[in-house]
């Protein structure tokens, strides 16, 4: 199946290719904005929080939109039912197009380093190996995300394109992934906590630039440890990687299940 996405890839090169520039001038629009807070200061305050925020709004994007909404192409196709009624594993379909997804962003991550090094002349990557683990947890729990989200597309059906822009959109600002936290508003910040997805960019954020966390800020005290700020957060990513794929799939079979049930499943 991966293989077969691969060779739908290889046949729209330019797709792909794409991709690089609207990287390009997505980043150099926001390093540019932010040039007139930089005067007297070395590189541009606040850009490591874009290069390392910003990859995680790249695998959200894969979560959202080759897993999760990809099942609303299958249904404007009228591919949607024939499809779900063979003895085929469904959902190894999402699967492999969230990890074709995956792959293909290893390119534009190393061409996101590189924009950001050529714009401002340097990036930290304080300990790179730590902040790997941390993405692949991430990336487990993302794909758990986007199978829940696969389950709601097939309830949402004509109004799934515009729900995963505000869905992505939100996600964008809650999470804080093109700038610091303590740049957002006490109230927002509040719900940003709520958020296991925050805790996710936070820790992978603090990791890679060497800096402490910015949503906790004080050790907690957890079933008699008493755990630092980075620590509790890697724990709620550990648990976030458990829980997310056991929920996001459940969910999204309850939804197949309910579709078939009720003969919607195929409905445009």
């Amino acid at each position: 199946m991966i293989k077969k996405e691969f060779k739908i890839l290889t046949r729209y090169p330019l797709n792909f290719i794409g991709g690089f520039i609207q990287v390009f001038f997505l980043i150099l629009m926001f390093l540019y904005s932010m040039l007139p807070f930089s005067a007297g200061s070395e590189g541009i305050p606040g850009s490591e929080s874009l290069l390392w925020g910003s990859m995680f709004f790249f695998f959200v994007s894969d979560a959202l939109w080759a897993i999760g909404t990809s099942v609303r192409w299958e249904q404007v196709s009228g591919t949607l039912e024939q499809l779900y009624l063979t003895p085929s594993k469904q959902w190894l379909i999402l699967l492999a197009r969230g990890l074709r997804s995956y792959l293909i962003d290893l390119p534009l991550v190393l061409w996101l380093l590189l924009v950001v090094y050529l714009v401002t002349g340097y990036f930290e990557a304080a300990n790179p190996l730590l902040g790997i683990y941390i993405l692949v947890l991430s990336l487990i729990g993302l794909t758990g995300l986007g199978y829940a989200y696969a389950g709601a597309v097939l309830a949402l059906k004509r109004t799934a394109n515009l729900f995963t822009n505000m869905f992505q959109f939100i996600l964008l600002i809650f999470c804080a992934m093109f700038f610091p936290f303590r740049a957002l508003p006490k109230s927002i910040l509040t719900v940003s906590k709520l958020i296991p997805i925050s805790y996710m960019v936070d820790s992978f954020r603090s990791i890679m630039t060497g800096e402490s966390p910015e949503l906790i800020n004080a050790n907690i005290r957890l079933i008699g440890f008493n755990l630092k700020p980075l620590y509790f957060e890697l724990l709620i990513v550990h648990l976030m990687a458990l829980i997310l794929p056991i929920a996001g799939f459940k969910l999204y079979n309850w939804m197949i299940e309910k579709a078939l049930k009720e003969g919607t499943l195929g409905q445009y």
